[in-house]
């Protein structure tokens, strides 16, 4: 059964419990059902960017058990969060994780819940937060990946231990989560720089464009459809990352560069005359 509800506000109507309900209910009710497939993660922003060498965190949406959060106090600065948070240096991997507070406030009528950032080891990760970020804890600082790299180095740059590792940031997508829009960057500037795209790599890049991501399901659809390679339906996040980096690479190796193509430019009116020899 659908329905359709209309508040009509007579002259010298008083607001009641039910109308102050409905009213609060149907923005709720809206997103929830917009999202309704997509999974635990980042619905949108909360995007790593850098600034004057320090790292901040965007303003954003989270889907956090089916409900959904939003950040208000403005961008947060990561890098001085790390400074004064700092884990004891104990050669392991922490992480910047959301994690559920027991803290909730209720100021006229109304509960605020919380999700709050902290730095957690990650091998003692509960499951019931969110990952932000992984870093080695031998690290003075944290820097981000390169995103303008070849798919060469794509690997090495998201997984190495002196970078911030984003491989496990959820990005709720339909279905699930994905990878964060900030690995998908780096991938579409490498798509970008090969000549005489196939339809697959050409869409691929449209829809980075189009979304800044690519769900999971799709990704793992694209990578079988021109490699050997089958997926599991439990395949981990890191084999589904070095599938797509050898995809990548396979794509690197058919770029021709302009000095080749001068090479075989003037290599081909010799063979031309040879061949009439």
């Amino acid at each position: 059964m659908l329905t359709r509800k209309k508040i009509q506000f007579a002259p010298r109507t008083i607001l009641t419990h039910k109308i102050l309900e409905t009213m609060y209910d149907f923005p709720q009710e809206i997103l929830r059902l917009q999202y309704l497939t997509f999974g635990d993660g980042i619905v949108s922003g909360l995007e790593f960017k850098e600034v004057n060498r320090e790292i901040f965190l965007t303003e954003g949406i989270v889907k956090f058990k089916g409900e959904f959060y939003f950040s208000s106090a403005g961008e947060v600065n990561l890098t001085k969060f790390f400074k004064e948070n700092k884990p004891p240096m104990r050669g392991a991997i922490s992480c910047f994780a959301l994690c559920p507070s027991q803290n909730s406030k209720i100021d006229g009528g109304v509960k605020t819940e919380f999700l709050e950032l902290k730095i957690l080891l990650k091998k003692d990760l509960p499951p019931d937060v969110l990952c932000l970020g992984s870093f080695y804890d031998e690290l003075s600082d944290i820097a981000l990946p390169d995103k303008d790299i070849s798919a060469k180095k794509f690997w090495k740059e998201f997984t190495t231990f002196n970078r911030l590792q984003l491989l496990d940031v959820p990005y709720s997508c339909s279905g699930g989560s994905t990878f964060h829009p900030y690995i998908f960057c780096a991938m579409k500037n490498i798509l970008k720089r090969k000549e005489n795209k196939s339809p697959t790599e050409l869409t691929l890049l449209l829809q980075i464009y189009q979304t800044g991501f690519i769900t999971m399901e799709a990704l793992k659809t694209f990578i079988e459809s021109d490699d050997t390679k089958k997926f599991t339906p439990s395949a981990a996040r890191e084999e589904i990352f070095e599938s797509l980096t050898q995809w990548l690479k396979l794509i690197h190796t058919k770029v021709i560069s302009s000095e080749e193509k001068t090479i075989i430019k003037e290599t081909r009116p010799n063979a031309r005359q040879s061949l009439k020899i």
